[in-house]
């Protein structure tokens, strides 16, 4: 593996991956992931064959550390080796959601249970977004020199679906 370069500025997220690859090797799979405990270990049990590094990164700051995520993406697919870059987000990330005043209507419960679930979804297709409007990401996905996959994790199923970022689609995926 080439000499691996520094950061310029300030990125800890960066640091911390930077380090821990010079520890751990080579990697082919870049993976940001929520920090979801069933999510990491459904995750690692399936990912286990692979070389990866797994980045741990809340949903809730996604959006906060979106610049420090793509410049830890194009540090590693540039210099690091790494070919793939997988995002996995969460259904656990629906927060608190409107209070229902009568819990005794079940079908208000359970549609306020399913908007949240839906707005989660649609927060994950945004971070999605932004982290493909990243320049220099967005060229190597074009030129084929970067693979992207997006997973997403259904906690009340436990099971991943597959996200489609161009029609914001899920396909669920069998475990």
């Amino acid at each position: 593996m080439p000499a691996l370069k520094e950061a310029k500025v300030t990125n800890h997220l960066l640091h911390r991956v930077q380090d821990e690859i010079r520890q751990g090797g080579a990697i082919d799979y870049l993976v940001f992931a929520d920090d979801n405990p069933q999510l990491l270990r459904r995750l690692g049990d399936a990912m286990r064959a692979v070389q990866k590094q797994i980045v741990v990164v809340s949903q809730e700051r996604w959006q906060a550390a979106g610049e420090e995520i793509s410049e830890v993406a194009e540090w590693a697919v540039g210099e690091a080796g790494a070919d793939w870059v997988v995002l996995v987000g969460s259904s656990a990330f629906r927060g608190a959601g409107e209070v229902i005043t009568d819990p005794g209507d079940a079908a208000s419960v359970i549609k306020a249970a399913n908007q949240r679930t839906l707005q989660a979804e649609q927060r994950f297709g945004d971070r999605v977004a932004d982290f493909l409007s990243t320049p220099s990401l967005a060229s190597r996905l074009q030129e084929g020199r970067l693979k992207f996959h997006c997973l997403y994790y259904r906690c009340e199923s436990d099971t991943f679906a597959s996200f489609n970022p161009v029609d914001g689609t899920f396909q669920a995926l069998v475990h």
